[in-house]
């Protein structure tokens, strides 16, 4: 696929989000939206995501870095049972990759289709274009895993099941799994947690989002800092130690992000704009807390690369929030403000992402094409 797939697929949601704002037809452009998101997740090549490729020798037997599923390597036992269980029917590419997007994506495209009150694309235009959340989704198989079982939770929490013992039980097997399927679901618990229980208001979440870009770019070593003095401090823990080493001397995950406005300004005017959409209904939404707090420390940790698989969890939730009044006639202008936004994210697309990276986004081959992408750049 020679042209910028993402940035085409960008501009049709963000043409859908538009039309969306004049029509009464939500339903049926949600669902258009949400078939092309799916689409493009699950129908990848298993060269698409800088570790799919290992997945997929891994599912298949043909092996790689992570070896085969035939001999345990030490995943998860959660991820591995999964891998167990799917390789009863099929050990295909194809197959591995669109289950696993499918419990990827469809918690959470149910959550927005149930919960999102505004305009119900913009989600998926986030989802596409922000905070890298697609090319997590493409890369990080086991944490998806992890993330949709306590999606998956969170639905069977706020659900309307009134035996509340089986729900309790219910939710607490899928936080379990999630728990057993990816380590990251010890950070991400927590972090949702936490973020779920701060009592925001419009004035504290502008000031929370407001202050993160402004240390961030004031205090471009802050983060840096405070990971070597816990770096230093980990030391004589084996572990721990054994962990900071392989990422610390990573070129991949050294603290060598850019920290500019140009790359963190335009997600926390957009984050500005929502809260200052929202109303006091909106405010005590989770997904408020969520996209605030996630944004937030997005911004803090802004130099280290993995910063977007560390709050991974809080943004895919948080950008399922949307203002009610989002297609209100009396905020055109800021509407028109998100709208140029989310063509910046496009440019963004198409200036850094480059073909043959480490990341593998590019170029995009889809699961019926040549997909050995070391070929193709």
């Amino acid at each position: 696929m020679i042209f910028h797939i993402y940035a085409a697929v960008s501009v049709i949601l963000i043409i859908l989000f538009i039309l969306n704002n004049r029509s009464k037809k939500e339903g049926y452009l949600f669902l258009i939206g949400a078939f092309i998101v799916f689409f493009i997740l699950a129908f990848r090549g298993p060269y698409i995501g800088g570790d799919t490729d290992d997945y997929c020798g891994y599912f298949n037997g043909k092996g790689g870095s992570y070896g085969t599923l035939d001999i345990y390597n030490g995943f998860e036992y959660g991820f591995y049972y999964f891998c167990k269980l799917l390789s009863l029917i099929s050990r295909d590419d194809f197959f591995f990759l669109f289950i696993t997007s499918a419990i990827t994506l469809v918690p959470f495209l149910y959550l927005v289709k149930r919960d999102t009150k505004g305009n119900k694309i913009l989600p998926l235009c986030l989802y596409m274009m922000c905070w890298r959340i697609l090319q997590t989704t493409q890369t990080a198989i086991r944490q998806n895993l992890s993330v949709a079982c306590l999606m998956i939770a969170f639905i069977i929490l706020t659900s309307d099941i009134k035996n509340k013992k089986y729900k309790y039980i219910l939710m607490s097997i899928f936080v379990f799994y999630g728990c057993i399927s990816h380590t990251s679901s010890l950070v991400a618990l927590p972090l949702l947690i936490g973020a779920f229980m701060i009592p925001f208001t419009k004035k504290t979440a502008f000031i929370t989002v407001i202050s993160s870009l402004v240390i961030s770019l004031l205090f471009k070593n802050l983060f840096s800092n405070v990971f070597d003095v816990f770096f230093s401090f980990m030391r004589g823990v084996d572990m721990a130690s054994h962990m900071l080493d392989t990422y610390y001397g990573n070129d991949d995950y050294a603290l060598t992000n850019e920290v500019s406005f140009n790359r963190l300004g335009p997600s926390t005017l957009l984050v500005c704009i929502l809260i200052y959409l929202s109303n006091k209904k909106d405010i005590k939404s989770p997904y408020f807390n969520f996209l605030v707090v996630g944004a937030s420390l997005f911004n803090l940790g802004s130099v280290f690369p993995m910063i977007s698989r560390t709050v991974y969890a809080l943004l895919f939730f948080g950008i399922i929030f949307c203002p009610s009044d989002i297609k209100s006639g009396l905020f055109l202008r800021l509407r028109t403000i998100i709208i140029v936004l989310l063509f910046f994210f496009v440019r963004n697309q198409i200036v850094y992402a480059s073909y043959g990276n480490s990341s593998q986004d590019l170029p995009y081959t889809f699961i019926w094409e040549k997909n050995d992408i070391r070929t193709l750049k």
